[in-house]
């Protein structure tokens, strides 16, 4: 009596894993529905050089908050929407000028790549792309690495997502 009950909750459990996957993928499919490709300010330069202490930095401080790759699951031929969220600290209130790179990685090859020339700007942005995930790519984990690059600096992160197989 005892093995039917856990077996019970197990199957009780595995519904409920199946549901909030279910969940997080709509939800997630929404979020993307929404986004615009582009750029909007989040916090004003004068918010963001408060949250950071930016008095303490000499001319200017570029920080990557965020990256991420909605939806996280997906099929060939659809699209993904990479969103990026940055600060820049800017004691003359200039932009600095920069590039942003992505790369999607696949077992290590590289299946996708773009240098976007971008003015920093002071204040806390999010920044929008949409890439189109080809009908042929394999199904598997997929690897998404932003660069930022500015004056002799560069900062870094990644984020993953599935490709599901048709």
């Amino acid at each position: 009596m005892l093995t039917a009950f856990i077996l019970s909750c197990t199957t009780v459990q595995t519904g409920l894993n199946k549901t909030s996957s279910k969940i997080n993928d709509l939800t997630e499919r929404f979020e993307r529905s929404i986004r615009d490709p582009g750029e909007s300010m989040v916090e004003s330069p004068e918010y963001t050089n408060k949250n950071y202490s930016c008095s303490g930095y000499k001319d200017f401080q570029l920080f990557l908050e965020h990256i991420e790759v909605v939806p996280s699951h997906i099929s060939a031929g659809e699209d993904i929407n990479q969103r990026l969220r940055y600060s820049l600290c800017s004691r003359n209130s200039k932009d600095i000028n920069g590039s942003i790179k992505r790369q999607i990685i696949y077992k290590n090859y590289v299946v996708f790549s773009d240098i976007q020339q971008y003015p920093f700007k002071p204040g806390t942005w999010i920044v929008d792309v949409f890439i189109e995930v080809p009908d042929d790519v394999n199904p598997g984990e997929y690897r998404m690495e932003v660069l930022l690059k500015y004056g002799y600096k560069s900062i870094s992160e990644n984020s993953t997502f599935m490709v599901k197989s048709r």
